[in-house]
């Protein structure tokens, strides 16, 4: 039997899940290469906080306990990524990558 052949690549553009702009796919994948620049770097991170983890969003959902759930688990990696944000680097962790 004979596998299932890979999915396409999405087209950018209106089809991207959450809507994505190209310029916000652009500093996704620049920031995946590690070549984004300043700029790049704080729209994706925009993306990330607020899009994909819904970190500033009301997880509460009346009519399901279990969307509720899924996006506390979103939100809750939100909290990690702000968490690094804000957490001044010890002195011997700045040295080590």
């Amino acid at each position: 039997m004979p596998g299932k052949p890979a999915p396409a690549p999405k087209p950018l553009g209106d089809s991207w899940p959450q809507d994505l702009t190209v310029k916000e796919v652009m500093a996704i994948k620049s920031l995946g290469a590690g070549v984004a620049n300043k700029d790049q770097q704080k729209v994706a991170l925009e993306v990330i906080m607020k899009r994909f983890c819904g970190y500033y969003e009301l997880t509460f959902h009346e009519a399901s306990e279990r969307l509720s759930a899924f996006g506390e688990g979103r939100r809750y990696v939100g909290a990690m990524i702000q968490e690094a944000l804000i957490t001044p680097a010890a002195a011997n962790q700045e040295t080590h990558t």
